[in-house]
């Protein structure tokens, strides 16, 4: 097959969610694997940076869009100056500017999900992604049940696949460290990742266990007001010594190898990258039992606890009840590879490079 020129469309890779990290390996890696081109393009960069490392083969452009007929425009031209073969659009929504400016073309169209069927992001979401599996060529979702879901739900000419989001597993076995007292959690300060039931977790845990800390990792913004209730809510509860919001970090890696134990309290996710991780450095996970993700993650009562979601009081006594027993942590740790290899970024990147070279 002739050299494609392959466009992965983001909204914004300024960012350091999971969405812009998937965006960056599944980019590193085509360009890595393929000798297609790969161009990553986001709508709304103010920052025209990325936060995630890109490897130098990979061309970067910022669109900076001011409207949707703006950016069906700015994309439109993208596509003409750059020959685009193939457009990945991260996120369903990016659709109303990629269709648009594909249609009538014999551009290849992929929507790659990466919420999931019950996530309504905004009150237009299922008329895109109606539109997307009518029009577009291939809808990728996260998870096997994700995926039938919107095959119950959708109808239209495009194929409805999976596909995991890779991890890299350690070449070397990773030590998991059972001397440590920290709770680590991951993710954007934002109502949807729960950290308001995370407040109500810790003061139960922690109050029991003062030895312990518990550490939030994840950028926010000083002037929003769900980061303003959290502060709030743990200096009510006196929590300042003990509950910390460490805000962005490069080296993310450390944080899992240090931690005790990685806690999720999302509301809804599609398929965590932060759960992979914490799985990959063979930490015990405790996490709310959302619509998709986790339990295609977690062996439950194996390798960490599924929760009923928004149970803060089970998930408050399945921490201290892995805090009190040293030895079923180590045994998570032990069995976390459980089911590990069908998130191997070998094997992800094969179905990922059948998909596109269809």
């Amino acid at each position: 097959m002739a050299n494609r020129n392959i466009c992965i469309l983001n909204g914004d890779m300024s960012r350091n969610g999971g969405t812009e990290r998937c965006t960056a390996i599944l980019a590193n890696e085509l360009s890595k694997r393929t000798s297609d081109k790969i161009i990553v393009v986001d709508i709304s960069n103010k920052y025209k940076s990325c936060y995630f490392e890109m490897l130098p083969a990979v061309k970067i452009v910022h669109l900076n869009i001011k409207n949707v007929p703006n950016g069906i425009i700015k994309f439109r031209q993208i596509i003409k100056q750059y020959n685009i073969d193939v457009v990945i659009n991260v996120e369903a929504m990016l659709g109303i500017y990629s269709v648009p400016a594909t249609i009538f073309t014999k551009i290849k169209n992929i929507v790659w999900e990466h919420g999931n069927f019950f996530q309504k992001q905004c009150n237009s979401i299922d008329i895109v992604r109606a539109l997307e599996i009518k029009l577009c060529d291939r809808y990728v979702t996260l998870t096997e049940k994700d995926k039938q879901n919107f095959e119950k739900n959708f109808q239209g000419k495009c194929k409805i696949d999976y596909i995991y989001n890779p991890i890299e597993i350690p070449s070397k076995v990773t030590k998991y460290n059972a001397k440590s007292k920290i709770l680590l959690s991951v993710g954007l300060v934002r109502h949807i990742k729960g950290f308001d039931m995370l407040v109500e977790v810790a003061k139960n845990v922690l109050d029991k266990h003062g030895d312990w800390i518990w550490e939030i990792y994840g950028s926010y913004d000083t002037e929003d007001e769900y980061y303003k209730s959290i502060v709030s809510k743990i200096k009510k509860y006196g929590l300042e010594k003990r509950l910390f919001l460490k805000g962005s970090t490069k080296d993310i890696k450390e944080c899992y190898k240090k931690a005790a134990i990685m806690v999720m309290t999302s509301r809804t996710e599609g398929l965590p990258m932060t759960l992979l991780e914490a799985k990959s450095y063979r930490l015990p996970i405790v996490s709310f039992d959302m619509e998709t993700g986790p339990s295609e993650i977690i062996n439950d009562s194996i390798n960490g606890y599924l929760i009923k979601p928004y149970d803060t009081k089970e998930m408050s006594d399945k921490i201290c009840r892995l805090i009190e027993n040293d030895e079923l942590r180590q045994s998570f740790s032990d069995n976390a590879y459980i089911g590990i290899e069908k998130f191997d970024i070998d094997k992800i990147m094969k179905k990922w490079i059948e998909v596109v070279g269809e």
